[in-house]
């Protein structure tokens, strides 16, 4: 025992200096981008949720982790969905224009839109970056800026990003029922307008420019600001599903799953508590017992009351038992009325059995001779009882 205690006592303080540490040593930065309002990374969206209630005084701010049809009940008039891919369904999507044609508001600040949307609205998106002879002819191909077509805005000059997180735009649109918004560096559409019945829908191809990273870098803040002043003070709300899908309840093992250093000592806890157990139960298990099972005497009984109406040659009560329960497994398996007989009967059971109705009219013919009789041998037994086990259920 005082050996264990002290390979315990070693895990345990091996565990605690272990956790210490990787709490303490600086965290990696992580540039994973998830656009979620408490992200304080690079790429998240915490700074955002900051702000966003400043441009819209007057305006309530919320958000949910459901689809647009989920809540087509209680849509606000203004909708906020940054993604990096925007996909709805067909039914999502029909609910999003529906919701804009009566007076909405729909900013949609995605890389990727889903075909589905592309076709209805008659515009495509793609990517330069990838380009190399488009690429070599730019002076500065690690700098794009993006500026406001219209000088009526209250922002003017070019907000400038890295490149290689604003390299998408609209590579085709339809002119005659789209607006263009603002352009990149080179003079394509990066945010456009789209009119809809009484409200409108608004299209950007650079959701990093709402991040942390950017919305902190020089005066970008203020594209992101005017970009969602394009949406009427009224009350907002950010549409989170599409990026971050359905947010389940937080609990503490999730809290410290997504820790990494809790999550390797949490780990590292449960190796040790499973080798501890095996060796443990190597050492103390005891031989199980093997248990007979009760014996099933319902069969011994079935067994010696046949025995006893064969032995007395009560033949006709054996066929009656037999007879009557065939024919309730019958009507029980195949739903059959009670007032149904005759050759109705016999077709009902034969569309339901698989059988023809020759060998069901067969079957209820020496069903009905056997019980005509007030005596019968023991070969007539047999022979009901052969036709019935044939006359599979």
């Amino acid at each position: 025992m005082r050996g264990e205690r002290k390979y315990l006592i070693v895990l345990l303080l091996a565990f605690v200096l272990y956790v210490i540490i990787q709490i303490f040593n600086p965290k990696p930065i992580n540039w994973t981008i998830s656009l979620a309002h408490e992200d304080k990374n690079p790429f998240g969206a915490f700074i955002l949720d900051q702000v966003i209630a400043d441009v819209f005084p007057t305006g309530k701010v919320d958000r949910s982790y459901i689809t647009m049809y989920e809540q087509q009940d209680t849509l606000r008039n203004n909708q906020l969905i940054l993604t990096t891919g925007y996909y709805p369904d067909e039914q999502d999507l029909d609910v999003m224009l529906e919701h804009v044609y009566s007076g909405g508001n729909v900013l949609i600040s995605a890389h990727v839109f889903s075909p589905l949307l592309e076709d209805t609205l008659n515009f495509t998106v793609a990517d330069y970056i990838f380009d190399a002879d488009f690429m070599k002819n730019l002076e500065n191909s690690d700098s794009s800026y993006i500026h406001f077509v219209n000088p009526a805005l209250p922002v003017a000059g070019d907000f400038s990003y890295q490149r290689n997180n604003a390299y998408r735009r609209f590579s085709e649109i339809d002119t005659a029922s789209m607006y263009v918004v603002a352009t990149n560096d080179l003079g394509q559409p990066v945010t456009v307008r789209v009119p809809h019945g009484n409200g409108n829908l608004y299209l950007n191809t650079t959701p990093l420019a709402f991040s942390n990273l950017y919305l902190l870098y020089k005066e970008n803040r203020e594209f992101a600001a005017a970009t969602l002043s394009m949406l009427p003070d009224r009350p907002l709300h950010w549409a989170e599903y599409y990026m971050q899908g359905r947010r389940e309840s937080a609990t503490p093992l999730r809290y410290i799953l997504k820790e990494p250093a809790l999550a390797w000592g949490y780990y590292i806890l449960l190796a040790a508590l499973i080798i501890y157990m095996v060796v443990e139960s190597k050492r103390k298990q005891r031989a199980i017992p093997v248990i007979k099972p009760l014996r099933n005497s319902s069969v011994d009984f079935v067994n010696t009351i046949s025995s006893l109406y064969y032995k007395r040659k009560n033949h006709r009560s054996i066929a009656d038992k037999r007879i009557s329960y065939f024919l309730d497994q019958l009507r029980t398996k195949y739903y059959l009325p009670q007032n149904l007989e005759g050759k109705p009967l016999y077709e009902k059971i034969a569309s339901k059995s698989g059988h023809s109705t020759e060998e069901v009219e067969t079957l209820m013919t020496a069903i009905m001779d056997v019980k005509m009789k007030r005596e019968i041998s023991e070969q007539e037994l047999k022979n009901i009882n052969r036709y019935i086990e044939e006359f599979k259920l």
